[in-house]
């Protein structure tokens, strides 16, 4: 008798676990996780890219260095002529306007990704998955028979894989909404030569004749 009330407590937790597939119990889980975004903080992924015109271009790479550190900051790819950094979200309009300094700004752009659902719902899923596990764990304590027993740890294994997915998934947007990427990219200004500043002296001076205040 206590090895058919094990099979049919599994059977039926088998059910309830595959009924979290159905359209309806899809849209309840939406809902919660709308509700979840509406309470907490959105999570939003930065990232932006600058573009720079630079004078002392065999300097630039650290200089751009010391004012990512400044910021509590860090490169994680670095080149000839680039840079990929992160910095924290709250200080990256400050290290943008910082990094303008070393030149002409040639291009610059910042976009925002809000995930805030995937990450309210990876948490859902998350808490679901935790407590599916916790009732296997209490079947297993019961489970007599070796059948009953493996096919108790099976479904431990398959949860605890989808445990650590979600948790990875919550830490890598927790991480990448926590510090935003910077790629920058630079290039030495360009120096005119004497003819050069002669066509620039002759525009200046056909311009004044044709405008002045």
């Amino acid at each position: 008798m206590k090895k058919i009330s094990i099979l049919l407590l599994l059977v039926t937790l088998l059910v309830s676990c595959a009924s979290m597939k159905t359209p309806v119990t899809h849209t309840k889980r939406n809902i919660s996780t709308e509700q979840n975004v509406l309470e907490n903080k959105r999570k939003i992924i930065y990232n932006a890219y600058i573009n720079l015109s630079i004078k002392e271009f065999d300097s630039a790479a650290v200089r751009i260095e010391n004012i990512i550190k400044s910021k509590k900051g860090f490169i994680i790819e670095s080149s000839l002529n680039e840079t990929k950094c992160r910095v924290p979200e709250n200080l990256l309009i400050e290290t943008l306007d910082e990094l303008e300094t070393l030149g002409k700004v040639r291009y610059k752009n910042i976009e925002g990704k809000d995930v805030s659902e995937s990450y309210y719902d990876a948490q859902t899923r998350l808490e679901n998955a935790e407590a599916a596990k916790a009732k296997y764990l209490k079947l297993l304590d019961k489970a007599v028979s070796v059948q009953d027993i493996l096919a108790i740890e099976k479904e431990i294994e398959r949860l605890n894989e989808k445990i650590e997915l979600l948790k990875s998934k919550i830490e890598n947007i927790n991480y990448l909404s926590t510090y935003s990427t910077i790629r920058i990219q630079y290039r030495q200004k360009e120096k005119l030569g004497i003819l050069g500043y002669v066509g620039a002296g002759l525009y200046h001076s056909v311009k004044w004749l044709f405008v002045r205040n």
